[in-house]
């Protein structure tokens, strides 16, 4: 709007025009910033030049354009950087994969503007397309842009409006590849605009008079509103929307992934689980899903079957940070804790105030008995987030094993003040107080621990040793009994019960 009143007064002599130049730079500029894809939008305002504008001193033309086109580079360059640090740009395939999925994608973008069925929000890439589609796509491009040149001089809004579309698209057309997919409909907000200038003024040579028109758009309204109520219903939850793209697509590993991502945040883990194993067997490299899969297993406390679905991920992506990190846990599980440091410190050495690789190497230190060392990293960890619940867990059972039984008290009623659903924290607080003879308040919290973690034969058999020494026989047996039910090859749990029964009085 700005620029077009700023045209209108330039060719009437005001002088007020520069305030509405300025303020379309200035509203390029915002746009830029809320949606790259806008850098081509100098392009557009030279062809609103030819049409409507009928605007012909080419030079002027180019020149006052040069701010429009100095922000787009600008904004170009920094997109470029930023894509590319987060390892979004993909250099997988080659300049001509990637143009013949350009063409394709152009055709594709028409037939679902004028057709918009099976749309989805994720169109995974297929690498190569097949000849006949990009044949086919090559011929309708040609055909188009032929039409187009042919009608420049009686219907100049068809190739105004051709070359919007098509210009506009250049930026998001794969040919610098950004992402996984072969196309997005949100690209096509701001493309559309062409296509649909090109056929309202066509329509309007042969519609004629405002009735006939109103009825028109009644009609498209009336057509639309179906679909798009169809299409809202899509969009009712991330499960919807990846289980619909799964349907409308083909080997659309990324949906599948996406899927299994929210199941497993539902708490329905085997079946996001599943997803995941359904994304590799698409694209068995695939980092995301192997990530995905190697953490659903590890939460599950199956670190051993994580490894190498996050080797795999880290095959992929050798620099992302939290695929190493994710690894070093695992590997510290496992008890393959100098990989697990190697780990750690590639992530430190680049971030040093990655939190959870602080967390993970002060674990890691620990267990190799490096005390000292990984006090200093859980230090590190509380002096940049204070509440912290892992590194005050962690730092707990570091001043444990250093015979410093209050800091270590102190640390974990912390982590439960904070956060007061974590099973190990509860036994671990337990545990130093027994050694501290409470054991009152130990009971209580082995009793919290089993509450969170049924299934936890430690809890139950450290329990019934503190009942035991409670003078609570009978409790005692039971729970020294479940935590040999639990876990059959447990040599302390029998040998506190065979005390226990040895203790009994003599029938």
């Amino acid at each position: 709007m700005a620029y077009a009143v700023y045209v209108e007064r330039r060719q009437g002599g005001d002088r007020i025009a520069a305030r509405y130049y300025w303020s379309a730079v200035a509203a390029c500029a915002l746009g830029l910033m809320a949606k790259p894809m806008l850098v081509t939008i100098p392009c557009v305002l030279l062809r609103l030049d030819f049409w409507p504008l009928r605007r012909t001193r080419g030079v002027t033309l180019v020149v006052e354009k040069l701010p429009f086109f100095a922000l787009a580079v600008a904004s170009s360059v920094v997109t470029y950087l930023v894509q590319k640090e987060g390892g979004s740009v993909s250099a997988a395939l080659g300049f001509g994969a990637r143009l013949s999925n350009a063409v394709v994608a152009i055709a594709r973008y028409v037939g679902r503007i004028f057709w918009p069925a099976d749309l989805a929000v994720l169109y995974p890439h297929p690498g190569f397309w097949p000849a006949a589609a990009v044949v086919g796509s090559i011929v309708l491009v040609a055909m188009v842009t032929a039409l187009a040149w042919v009608q420049r001089t009686k219907r100049p809004w068809i190739a105004v409006g051709w070359l919007w579309f098509v210009g506009t698209l250049v930026p998001v057309l794969g040919l610098v590849q950004v992402g996984l997919q072969s196309m997005a409909d949100r690209y096509t907000y701001i493309p559309a605009i062409g296509l649909q200038l090109a056929v309202v003024w066509t329509l309007s040579e042969f519609v004629r008079g405002a009735k006939t028109r109103g009825l028109g758009i009644a009609a498209a309204v009336l057509a639309l509103a179906p679909v798009t109520w169809r299409q809202l219903g899509v969009w009712k939850d991330s499960l919807t929307l990846f289980d619909h793209a799964i349907a409308v697509t083909k080997n659309n590993y990324l949906a599948y992934n996406n899927c299994g991502l929210f199941q497993f945040e539902a708490g329905r883990r085997e079946e996001g689980m599943a997803d995941y194993r359904r994304s590799l067997a698409i694209n068995p490299a695939y980092p995301d899903a192997n990530n995905n899969l190697g953490h659903a297993l590890a939460e599950a406390g199956r670190a051993a079957e994580a490894v190498p679905f996050y080797r795999a991920a880290l095959r992929a992506k050798p620099d992302h940070f939290e695929i190493r990190n994710n690894l070093g846990n695992a590997l510290s599980d496992v008890g393959a804790v100098d990989e697990a440091i190697e780990h750690y410190e590639f992530v430190l050495a680049r971030q040093p105030r990655h939190l959870n690789a602080l967390n993970g190497l002060g674990v890691a230190l620990a267990m190799r008995g490096r005390l000292a060392h990984a006090l200093a990293r859980f230090d590190a960890v509380l002096k940049i987030d204070p509440n912290n619940v892992s590194a005050h867990s962690n730092r707990g059972n570091a001043c444990a094993m250093l015979g410093r039984p209050d800091e270590a008290i102190q640390h974990y009623r912390r982590a439960l003040a904070l956060a007061g659903d974590d099973a190990r924290t509860y036994y671990n607080l337990a545990n130093v107080l027994s050694g501290q003879g409470q054991l009152a308040a130990a009971a209580e919290n082995y009793q919290r621990a089993m509450q969170l973690q049924p299934v936890n034969p430690d809890a139950h058999a450290s329990l019934g040793f503190v009942l035991a020494r409670l003078g609570q026989r009978d409790s005692a047996v039971q729970h020294l009994g479940t935590a040999l039910r639990q876990r059959p090859d447990f040599p302390q749990a029998k040998a506190w019960l065979d005390a226990v029964n040895a203790s009994s009085p003599t029938k």
